[in-house]
């Protein structure tokens, strides 16, 4: 076999071989390993900078965008280099009107341009880290603020009650989302959302 040969020869294996191994994972390779695409409920969890992989048969994520698909709070302490997760329970009700004794005619559904008042109560407990405050706030189908209310607290508290007013018009069709975040460290972490329907 002459050098022209095995030159081609050598060629073809080298493709069919990386070929085999780009083929291993559907979604290409990371580091050496598999990336795997991981859903949440029906969507794509995004992953910044470090996807999700497999390692010996089990799915590696980066814990930040875990908690953030699951509304956790993620402290890391640099000192013992450990990684802490804090969920916090928290009930949200969407009334026409609230108060701590009564809840009354809670909706889900609004009819499209449509302008509605309504409470927002929130009861939250379990909370096992400091915060200095929390936000209720009301986005549009396309994730833009249209009302919102900050306040501040003491970080030690671990169980309250809240009750927040809103006017909104609901101008667009399609989820209206209610969120409420802590202030966890000067940046504001979402631990609880509710839907609001407009059609």
């Amino acid at each position: 076999m002459n050098i022209k040969r095995w030159g081609v020869l050598t060629l073809v294996l080298c493709l069919v071989a990386g070929g085999a191994a780009v083929a291993d994972s559907r979604w290409g390779n990371f580091e050496g390993y598999s990336k795997v695409r991981v859903n949440v409920n029906g969507s794509t969890m995004s992953t910044d900078g470090v996807p999700a992989f497999m390692v010996k048969g089990s799915t590696v994520l980066p814990l930040r965008q875990v908690a953030d698909a699951f509304h956790a709070i993620v402290k890391w302490d640099e000192g013992s280099q450990t990684a802490n997760i804090f969920k916090p329970n928290v009930n949200m009700f969407v009334a026409q009107e609230a108060s701590s004794s009564n809840i009354k005619k809670p909706f889900g559904k609004v009819d499209k341009g449509s302008s509605r008042s309504f409470d927002v109560f929130v009861q939250v407990d379990n909370l096992l880290t400091g915060a200095s405050g929390f936000k209720l706030s009301v986005l549009d189908p396309y994730g833009s603020e249209v009302a919102s209310s900050d306040n501040t607290m003491d970080g030690a508290q671990d169980n309250f009650w809240f009750i927040a007013p809103f006017k909104v018009k609901f101008s667009e069709g399609g989820n209206y989302t209610v969120r409420f975040a802590f202030d966890v460290d000067g940046s504001y972490v979402t631990v609880a959302e509710k839907l609001i329907v407009s059609e």
